[in-house]
């Protein structure tokens, strides 16, 4: 019961948000819908043919059969998915090869994936080195384990590459294509970074009502559950109780945690990013990270000039995205861009109204602000 309200809640937020993107037509969710339909169509027709040439087959082949029909069934479905949401990118130029930015950040996963793999399998072997009762617990133990890491993290990888290849896709449409192209000095950059901090500080690292009722909402159902399994026993009710409020106040302090570090994350972010932004077509490139202006779960929302008056900080830009997160509140996404303190104010007027015009074109709900008529040099902040 819990599981299926959890499906009919995913279900209601998904379509909730897909209502609220630009890109919602009815005649694209038809199509979107007929796609998907006739792939499941596809899977479910796969499922029958492999249950019916192998049922006078053994066991392991069975199983074996009907896992791996699984495992490339639920990829079909993933690469079918993302290649009907995604909409065309810009044309690239003849002989373009891809970038591979999103593709290689896969690779400490599948590390990690195959040297879990590696271990589960070594220790699976332990009952023909030491047999006895343990080392069959243990087999058991790592083939199951082994098989969720094959299975699960097969699939989860294969998504992630998918998706990598359609991020990187755009981000070299973007680049091929690009309306802007700015480098930057490391001077520059590294002054660029400490404004990026300094406007992204940590929040205070101090616990709240929304904290107690987190670990509330997390342990008393709980702890109910168990009470209701157990034949309204209440010394399991307790133990479940304690451990839950033990789970849920552990997750909330790891969470602070991780927001007090994010600074230095950022930091680091900066540090290793190419110091150069493109913004083109397809999308944004800017401080090492790629954000298309419009998909089915990230979508521009605002551009604006950043100058302010005083010369606190460097002149630029100031990109705003939704990112849509199924099932919870959506995330805004502010990306900042640089102006080059070498910069032509002359040049970087016209620059400014021509993107104007082509992001009005490309994310027509999105508020674009960029037309500037008095552009104040940035040289003397950029330097310092």
């Amino acid at each position: 019961m819990i599981t299926l309200i959890f499906a009919i809640l995913m279900i209601v937020s998904s379509w909730y948000s897909w209502r609220r993107n630009p890109m919602y037509s009815r005649r694209r969710t038809l199509h979107w819908m007929l796609a998907i339909g006739l792939s499941i169509a596809a899977a479910i027709g796969l499922f029958g043919a492999v249950i019916q040439l192998t049922q006078n087959r053994s066991q392991a082949v069975q199983f074996t059969a009907i896992f791996s029909s699984i495992f490339v069934a639920t990829i079909g479905l993933i690469g079918i998915i993302i290649k009907v949401s995604t909409p065309a990118t810009s044309p690239l130029p003849p002989n373009t090869r891809l970038l591979t930015l999103h593709r290689r950040r896969l690779l400490p996963w599948l590390r990690a994936a195959a040297e879990t793999t590696l271990i589960l399998g070594v220790i699976s072997l332990l009952p023909y080195a030491m047999p006895g009762k343990v080392a069959d617990v243990l087999q058991f133990i790592a083939l199951f384990l082994g098989a969720w890491v094959v299975g699960l993290g097969g699939i989860m990888l294969a998504a992630g590459y998918f998706g990598g290849l359609t991020l990187d896709r755009m981000l070299t449409a973007a680049e091929a294509n690009a309306w802007v192209h700015w480098t930057y000095t490391a001077a520059e950059w590294a002054a660029w970074v400490d404004v990026q901090i300094s406007q992204n500080p940590a929040p205070p690292n101090r616990y709240n009502k929304k904290d107690g009722i987190a670990v509330v909402a997390i342990s008393v159902p709980f702890a109910v559950g168990t009470y209701i399994a157990e034949g309204a026993s209440i010394r399991p009710a307790l133990l479940s109780l304690v451990a839950a409020v033990l789970f849920a106040t552990g997750l909330i302090v790891l969470l602070h945690r991780s927001a007090q570090k994010g600074p230095a994350r950022l930091r680091r972010q900066l540090a290793g990013a190419p110091l150069e932004s493109y913004i083109g077509p397809d999308g944004l490139f800017a401080n090492g990270v790629y954000n298309p202006w419009l998909t089915t779960g990230v979508f521009l929302i605002e551009a604006s000039v950043q100058s302010p008056s005083d010369g606190s900080r460097p002149n630029g830009l100031l990109f705003r995205f939704e990112k849509v997160n199924p099932g919870a509140d959506a995330t805004i996404v502010n990306q900042a861009v640089l102006i080059p303190g070498a910069t032509d104010p002359e040049a970087l007027t016209p620059l400014l109204n021509r993107l104007q015009r082509e992001l009005n074109s490309v994310a027509k709900t999105a508020r674009v602000r960029l037309a500037w008529n008095e552009v104040k040099p940035a040289s003397s902040h950029s330097q310092s």
